[in-house]
């Protein structure tokens, strides 16, 4: 009955089911909520086809919603193309996003993108204060902020709760020496489930001389499937061989020369 007389309750199913392996069921629920004209079903239909990679889809869903008024529209726009690469049209509709989370990260991308390194910088700039994402792309793009600047950038919006600054402002204070700094801060960021964290933290303490919990952390990342633990653990283990054979070779020449 919802398929003919309950045309939010198509929407909601369909919002439901979209991240479930049944993408054709979503696929034609949604289809049918747009076609009984249920408001915000061409945006989360766009939604759910740029999940699936059908960016050319999901585009004139967006530019439907465009069309209906939705707000939300151009930043989806724009972050599609930008997705595909088409960054003169990113920078059409990012533009047109006004200010929400990730919008000036893209827009600095498709900038500097288009040769236009002044016009992205000029973007993380002025987004740099309310948007962490643009915070850490500008203290890792560039040089414009000297260290201590960077540092209290990334602070500020670490107390405010971004913990996706926490990577970046560890390696700020390892560059400066703070390694106690850099740890703790390592630490919280797999507390926290960042993205390379364990590796992260992993590698630190083998810098520290603390080897043992060092190379447990990379070990443990690398059996996760983590590509930078598993090559840097090859990479020890290639140094350690090395050293042995060097090892050897002195002992050998050593017990020529009694």
């Amino acid at each position: 009955m919802i398929l003919e007389g309950d045309p939010g309750g198509i929407f909601n199913l369909a919002n439901e089911l979209s991240r479930t392996p049944r993408a054709d069921v979503v696929d034609t629920l949604y289809r049918l909520a747009i076609a009984r004209g249920v408001v915000g079903a061409p945006l989360n239909y766009g939604w759910f086809l740029t999940r699936e990679g059908r960016h050319r889809e999901a585009l004139a869903q967006f530019t439907a919603a465009h069309e209906a008024g939705d707000p939300l529209a151009p930043f989806h726009l724009g972050e599609t193309y930008w997705t595909m690469g088409r960054h003169r049209d990113a920078v059409t509709w990012l533009e047109q996003a006004g200010f929400r989370e990730g919008v000036a990260l893209r827009l600095a991308r498709s900038y500097r993108a288009l040769g236009d390194a002044a016009k992205a910088e000029r973007v993380l700039l002025e987004a740099k204060d309310r948007d962490a994402e643009a915070a850490v792309e500008l203290v890792t793009s560039s040089g414009v902020l000297a260290r201590p600047a960077a540092i209290a950038l990334l602070e500020r919006h670490l107390e405010r709760g971004a913990v996706d600054v926490l990577i970046p402002l560890a390696e700020l204070y390892s560059r400066g020496g703070d390694t106690a700094t850099e740890i703790r801060l390592l630490r919280r960021s797999v507390e926290e489930g960042e993205p390379n964290a364990a590796h992260n933290l992993g590698l630190a303490l083998w810098r520290a001389g603390r080897l043992r919990e060092g190379r447990m952390l990379l070990k443990e990342a690398a059996a996760r499937g983590d590509r930078l633990s598993q090559d840097l653990l090859r990479r020890i283990h290639g140094e350690r061989r090395a050293q042995l054979r060097r090892l050897k070779r002195e002992a050998k020449r050593a017990r020529g020369a009694i």
